[in-house]
C-alpha cells in the first residue's frame, strides 16, 4: 500500500467499514449515497470487487444498463466465477436487449 492509499483510508475510514456502510444504504433505498461511497471506495482500491459490482447494481436499479453493463463487467475482470456479478450482468444485458 503506498501513502496516498494510507492517506485515503485513514480519510474515508476503513474500506469494509464504508463498504458496510454503503451496503446498508443501498438495502434501505438510498441509492445516490450507497453509489457516492462504492465511489469513494472506488478511489481507494479502484479494482475493488463489491464496489465496482455494486455499483453496476445501483445503476441496473437506476434502469442505467449500459452503465451497469460496464461496471459488472469491469468487476467480472476482477472474479470471472461471481455467480451474482454474472447473474446482474445477464439480467442487465436482458434489461438492455444485449445479446452479443
Amino acid at each position: 500500500m503506498n501513502s496516498e492509499s494510507r492517506t485515503s483510508t485513514s480519510l474515508y475510514g476503513d474500506v469494509s467499514e464504508l463498504l458496510q456502510r454503503a451496503l446498508a444504504l443501498h438495502k434501505q433505498g438510498s441509492l445516490a449515497e450507497a453509489s457516492a461511497l462504492y465511489r469513494t471506495i472506488l478511489e481507494i482500491d479502484e479494482g475493488h470487487f463489491d464496489a465496482r459490482h455494486m455499483l453496476g447494481a445501483v445503476a441496473l436499479q437506476l434502469g442505467k444498463f449500459d452503465e451497469a453493463i460496464a461496471s459488472i463487467s469491469a468487476a467480472l475482470q476482477r472474479r470471472p466465477d461471481s455467480f451474482h456479478a454474472l447473474r446482474d450482468a445477464g439480467f442487465a444485458c436482458l434489461l438492455a436487449n444485449r445479446f452479443d
